[in-house]
């Protein structure tokens, strides 16, 4: 007897995990690639979102101190990380896997939930396979709203088998509003619940009811709104977030909307991988055909369908706004394209079992599914973690460059995009402009911007300026003149003489008396 009752107590214990061991096994095999025990490489983005964390616990801010147009939060998630392990990666990767895991814990939830075990599983794999290659090197924005969008639809799937209460919308403005201080436009799925109220309430009549739901999203969305701006006004700071992360952002979406709309479209090709976007098409074909039948359907997955039909294309003319298909751009289509592999999934299998007899038929198909679905996205892995092996050599080579030819409390300039060099050499830059980047675009830069810039750098005085070759940020030359900004270009290119070569850079040392 007591034998029967460990067996059972442990039956019980592994129904009760086996879950959140298997998401958190898919997470960590994805996000592997992305380790510093695999690549110590830092992609640009990734390098500032690092650099201003580094400097956030030096004392210094976002937006004053630092240059960069995102949103604040991505900068102290990325603080956090480095505060949890000092002068690392591993941190910021750990914080990685634990916003992965929630996010992707919650979508299996939500799948096991309306659709069952198998669509839950195969809808997990199929998602996170797919962000092998959307996430590159990793540490994005739109990777740390994926638990908050996800939750988003929990809320909502949540309300429709019990009252929805007026807390619940307060919570679903929260979760909106940071994931637009993450990055604006990750708002696309929080857009398409606001939408999909609109026209339910519309249609039942219900505008109070509608008026008091957007009002309780408002009060959430305000709520972390205004914490963000009192904290930087207090730390006078205000204008200088509203300019770098608003003003410059208005200035960097392009005007050419529609001409770049063919590129976006293009680069879901990206989603092709793990069969994603196609098993999302299948499933938003099931979606379609069974609310245009009015086929009996559960309400909670009823409105999930719909909030996901609204959510694509809104996702799709948010990637376009900047006129670029970078691959991380794409990330925020994932959880709707979750739910809808997921629905495929679930239809396929029905299916099979309908076609098919005997529980062998079904299991082999299973198995059959899975191993294309891995077998597809295996050498996008390999590939990933070979470009970052074969990368790791020349970026720790200049890293150690750096390092040698600099001390630690001596600043060095990387002239271009390139503020993971300062962040992995640990060498700050001598000015609040990083990278220069916003000292090159038309519509945005001042005259006192780069005056501050050069005089910063004089000021400050870099032992190393390294010329990255960026194209769009010419070395020592600048699409505004004035004659301070002659005499400070004069004053550089007097007391910094070509050191080296490396890797296609030129490095500038300082000489006292030239």
């Amino acid at each position: 007897m007591p034998k029967i009752k460990i067996i059972n107590k442990i039956l019980s214990v592994y129904k009760s995990i086996w879950d959140k061991f298997l998401v958190l096994f898919a997470v960590i095999f994805v996000l592997i690639p992305n380790s510093p025990f695999i690549s110590p490489y830092i992609s640009r983005d990734s390098g500032v979102f690092l650099y201003t964390g580094w400097r956030i616990l030096s004392g210094e801010l976002p937006y004053r101190d630092i240059w960069d147009h995102k949103p604040p939060l991505i900068y102290y998630i990325n603080a956090l990380g480095q505060l949890i392990i000092r002068d690392s990666q591993w941190g910021v990767w750990l914080i990685e896997v634990f916003s992965l895991f929630i996010a992707a814990f919650i979508g299996f939830r939500i799948i096991k939930s309306a659709l069952g075990n198998n669509s839950a599983i195969f809808t997990l794999f199929c998602w996170l396979l797919a962000l092998i290659v959307l996430n590159q090197t990793g540490n994005f924005t739109e990777e740390y709203a994926l638990p908050l969008q996800f939750g988003c639809l929990w809320i909502v799937y949540k309300s429709m088998r019990h009252k929805f209460g007026y807390w619940r919308f307060i919570v679903l403005g929260i979760l909106i509003a940071l994931s637009f201080f993450l990055k604006q436009t990750n708002v696309g799925l929080g857009c398409a619940i606001i939408l999909y109220l609109l026209i339910v309430r519309i249609q039942s009549h219900k505008i109070i009811e509608l008026l008091k739901e957007i009002s309780y999203i408002f009060i959430g969305f305000f709520l972390i709104t205004s914490v963000i701006f009192l904290f930087f006004t207090v730390q006078g700071a205000v204008t200088d977030f509203w300019k770098a992360a608003f003003q410059y952002n208005i200035v960097y979406i392009r005007t050419d909307f529609f001409s770049s709309f063919p590129s976006t479209i293009s680069g879901l090709g990206y989603l092709a991988i793990g069969g994603l976007l196609e098993f999302s098409l299948i499933g938003i074909y099931f979606a379609i055909r069974t609310l245009i039948k009015r086929d009996p359907v559960n309400s909670n997955w009823k409105a999930i369908m719909i909030i996901g039909l609204l959510d694509l294309p809104i996702e799709l003319l948010l990637v376009n706004t900047s006129g670029r298909a970078y691959e991380h751009y794409y990330i925020p289509m994932l959880p709707t394209l979750a739910i809808f592999s997921g629905l495929a999934f679930y239809e396929i299998f029905k299916i099979v079992k309908e076609k098919t007899k005997g529980v062998i038929t079904i299991n082999f198909y299973t198995i059959y599914l899975m191993a294309i679905i891995l077998i597809s996205s295996f050498r996008f892995y390999e590939k990933k973690i070979q470009f970052y092996s074969n990368t790791e050599y020349e970026y720790s080579n200049i890293v150690q460059i750096i390092q040698k030819m600099s001390s630690e409390d001596e600043a060095v300039l990387m002239w271009g995009g390139e503020a993971a060099y300062n962040f992995s050499a640990q060498r700050v830059s001598p000015s609040k402009f990083v990278y220069q980047y916003p000292l090159y675009t038309n519509g945005f830069v001042t005259q006192q911007m780069i005056e501050q810039f050069i005089n910063d750098v004089i000021h400050n005085r870099p032992s190393l300026i390294i010329d990255t070759k960026n194209e769009f940020t010419p070395f020592l030359e600048f699409p505004l003149d004035s004659e301070k900004i002659e005499k400070g270009v004069s004053y550089l290119k007097m007391h910094y003489v070509m050191k080296e070569e490396i890797g296609g850079w030129t490095v500038y040392q300082y000489i006292k008396n030239p």
